[in-house]
């Protein structure tokens, strides 16, 4: 096994087992929450915790498919799928972003037809303290997914860290209200109570319909073929440069194609007076490129060509 293959080896088993782990605390986090959210709803009649619940159901729900996804992401491209498995993950990414933004929506509705409605009185109880567990486990399990998916540059664990967070500051806002509704009994704004479950709800909604927005947004850029951010290209380029500066007689084409973990680069090199050398001393240079990627990017996958025609710098075209 060659330098390259003992990194790639490497990487992918580091990789593999932060995500097992992460999506194993995802599965383990959710099923307590939604069993903690849906039997607190039916205490309470709150709507907001029943919200709560229902994110964590989808939360456990696609946790347990993750799962699947991403040992099917860590396999090798095969005659089927030469670049592997990795569309499944914007895939996957797409349809937790919709299935948020349905669950956002018809909380919304609800809400917006109870305000008309004279609101929902609701039932405090142990609902405060129920919340504060919810918020704290929430946070905590969304920051170690956090960590972890920095360290694997997973993009599934990722999303699951932010789902946590929204998780999180519904249960902080699910406390305000019932803390809301306690400290007004006895008074003259007792009689608002009902709408406070309502409100808390409208507002949750608003405050976090950016996420699984732009969890949508950028899985529909992973699976049409969408090149990476700007960021990421910047990065790209730089090592690129970093490469084949010894030479001013060349210039080059960068192309780059992301798809979950994916992240394909592809440079042309217009090399007229052959500084690059024999095969062997290309090979060198593909080989200090993928290790200046790699250590920035999580599965790379890299063509570094040279040609003497410009066509081919030019996209191809004649």
């Amino acid at each position: 096994m060659n330098t390259i293959e003992k990194v790639k080896s490497t990487h992918q088993h580091t990789v593999s087992n932060l995500e097992a782990r992460a999506l194993q605390m995802t599965v383990l986090g959710a099923l307590s929450m939604t069993v903690l959210g849906l039997g607190f709803a039916l205490i309470t009649q709150s709507e907001a915790i029943l919200l709560d619940g229902f994110f964590s159901l989808i939360g456990c729900a696609i946790a347990l498919l993750t799962q699947k996804v991403s040992r099917l992401a860590m396999r090798p491209g095969n005659q089927q799928y030469p670049f592997g498995y990795t569309t499944f993950e914007p895939i996957l990414n797409l349809c937790k972003g919709l299935l948020l933004s349905v669950v956002g929506l018809f909380a919304l509705i609800s809400s917006i037809s109870a305000l008309f409605t004279g609101g929902r009185p609701i039932s405090t109880g142990g609902a405060i303290a129920y919340t504060g567990v919810s918020a704290m486990g929430s946070f905590w399990i969304a920051w170690r997914l956090r960590v972890m998916a920095k360290r694997s540059r997973s993009s599934l664990v990722r999303v699951d860290a932010n789902n946590w967070m929204i998780d999180g500051v519904i249960s902080i806002a699910v406390a305000v209200t019932f803390l809301f509704v306690e400290l007004t009994k006895g008074t003259s704004i007792e009689t608002w109570a009902p709408y406070a479950d309502p409100t808390v709800v409208i507002v949750i909604v608003l405050a976090m319909v950016s996420l699984p927005i732009t969890t949508i947004h950028d899985a529909w850029r992973q699976i049409i073929g969408y090149c990476p951010d700007a960021e990421k290209m910047r990065l790209i380029h730089a090592a690129v440069v970093e490469i084949l500066q010894p030479s001013d007689a060349v210039t080059f084409q960068v192309r780059s194609l992301e798809i979950g973990r994916l992240l394909y680069v592809q440079v042309y090199v217009l090399d007229p007076h052959q500084w690059s050398g024999t095969l062997a001393q290309q090979d060198q240079l593909r080989g200090q490129l993928y290790s200046s990627l790699n250590q920035q990017f999580a599965g790379i996958k890299m063509d570094l060509i040279f040609t003497q025609q410009y066509q081919w710098l030019n996209w191809g075209e004649s």
